[in-house]
């Protein structure tokens, strides 16, 4: 058996936030308060975009999706306000000093930012009209609640080892704590071979990944996983970001005795006139075992 169950939009508790009743696709009462999970959400909000009654946008949540789809609302001719607990965007991801570069790329670009405010209350009548914060108020027309997603794991019934956010524990052949029983995608964890230990990356590459990893084993033919790094990017209005392993900060706070490294070039020689972009790069490394 093999779960692929996959993950669902955490629904944050704000006041006026909350779901329809019986809704399997994630559909809040309020409307024009979105979730983007299925595909059936994201045709709702393309055809809601064309109605001329909607006109300022509120994205909540400014990890990849939330500054995707504010660059695409946008876009669009959109009044767009990004919001985020975090002081700037992409948080976690990148250091902080290339999260504020894109933070700049966003606001350049006519994109609100209220970054470091808490949303407490979205209201409206029938429809949502105003979002409220824990600094400031802002009239909005819709709300995109992107605030990331939590593990399907319910149809186990408490049956099979979940990890601290409730995702599917596997080893590195995706076997769960039932014998013969995998999880994939994003149930499940992954080894991440930068921190050394089980993580939680929901990320599709991962999922293509342990699907075949837990295929084969389930078919009797036994493959372990090689882990993963965590590769990932982003390119917003021609910014391109992109990384792989631990920043700086997250090496510290995982135990390592981590410092990094600077360097900035041009992307090919310089006899190359043409799309030759200047490339900074952060390298972070282990000082102990001069591991990068």
């Amino acid at each position: 058996m093999i779960f692929a169950t996959g993950s669902q939009p955490i629904v944050p508790t704000i006041k006026g936030v909350k779901l329809k009743e019986d809704s399997r696709e994630f559909q809040a009462e309020l409307e024009n308060i979105q979730f983007v999970k299925l595909y059936q959400n994201a045709q709702d909000v393309i055809e809601k975009l064309d109605d001329g009654d909607i006109s300022r946008v509120a994205v909540v949540g400014a990890g990849y999706i939330g500054v995707e789809l504010a660059e695409a609302f946008k876009r669009k001719g959109k009044d767009v306000t990004l919001i985020d607990v975090a002081k700037t965007c992409l948080s976690g991801y990148y250091a902080d000093d290339f999260s504020d570069i894109m933070a700049a790329n966003l606001q350049a670009h006519g994109i609100k930012l209220a970054f470091g405010e808490t949303v407490q209350e979205i209201t409206g009548n029938e429809k949502v009209e105003k979002l409220i914060t824990d600094k400031a108020s802002y009239k909005v027309d819709m709300v995109i609640l992107a605030v990331g997603f939590k593990p399907n794991t319910s149809l186990s019934n408490g049956s099979v080892k979940l990890y601290k956010n409730g995702a599917f524990l596997v080893d590195k052949k995706q076997e769960t704590s039932v014998s013969g029983v995998y999880a994939i995608g994003d149930c499940a964890t992954v080894y991440n071979n930068a921190s050394q230990e089980v993580d939680y990356i929901a990320l599709a590459s991962n999922a293509v990944r342990t699907g075949i990893v837990a295929a084969h084993n389930a078919c009797g033919h036994s493959l372990e996983g090689v882990g993963v790094q965590g590769s990932n990017g982003i390119s917003i209005y021609g910014l391109n970001l992109v990384s792989t392993g631990l920043t700086l900060e997250k090496a510290q706070s995982k135990g390592f005795d981590a410092e990094e490294i600077e360097y900035s070039d041009k992307q090919k020689p310089d006899f190359i006139k043409k799309d030759n972009y200047e490339v900074t790069l952060k390298i972070t490394y282990d000082k102990k075992q001069e591991e990068y």
